[in-house]
């Protein structure tokens, strides 16, 4: 079987140690992870214009298109009325656990199909706003795996090489000139 490394970037990507300590929203639903995922970003962008793009998640999601969007691009405008949030709301194939406005988005696996395949995810985007203004994009990913070794032991460099493209996509937009 695949052995991954804890410490590899598959497990942590742009993340202190000290970030990865925080209390995170997703922490309250899924206990005992078998795999702990941390990805961060920096954002020349205010907390409340990353969180606007984050919102944007649940209709595109900014990573490979051609790969998980059947080639349809993400849009590169905002649609205000993504911001209005509600718990239960679909994000492409999550579903959304818990929010605060500017903060954070929670999400979680909520289909038997997804999660039989992926296993159980629960993640949070976390928006902290550093002291010059900008803000630092951390998430963390919780997973329960699924009994597909193999999709298992990939699961978390996939989802690097995803993620890593979507947060520079997010990076990209929310820098835009408003």
């Amino acid at each position: 079987m695949l052995k991954i490394l804890p410490n590899s970037i598959a497990y942590s990507w742009q993340i202190s140690e000290s970030e990865k300590s925080q209390v995170f929203a997703c922490d309250e639903f899924l206990s005992n992870p078998d795999d702990v995922l941390f990805r961060g970003i920096s954002i020349n962008a205010s907390p409340e214009r990353v969180f606007l793009w984050l919102c944007q998640l649940r209709v595109a999601p900014y990573s490979y298109d051609w790969i998980d969007n059947k080639g349809k691009p993400s849009p590169k405008t905002l649609n205000p009325k993504l911001r209005d949030l509600s718990i239960g709301q679909t994000f492409i194939i999550f579903e959304l656990a818990q929010f605060k406005d500017a903060e954070h988005i929670t999400l979680v696996t909520n289909d038997i199909q997804i999660e039989s395949f992926f296993g159980k995810i629960a993640m949070t985007y976390l928006v902290q706003e550093r002291d010059d203004g900008s803000s630092k994009l951390l998430v963390k990913i919780l997973v329960k795996r699924s009994s597909h070794k193999l999709i298992a032991a990939l699961l978390p460099w996939g989802d690097w090489i995803m993620m890593r493209k979507q947060l520079l996509n997010i990076k990209e937009l929310a820098e835009q000139p408003i």
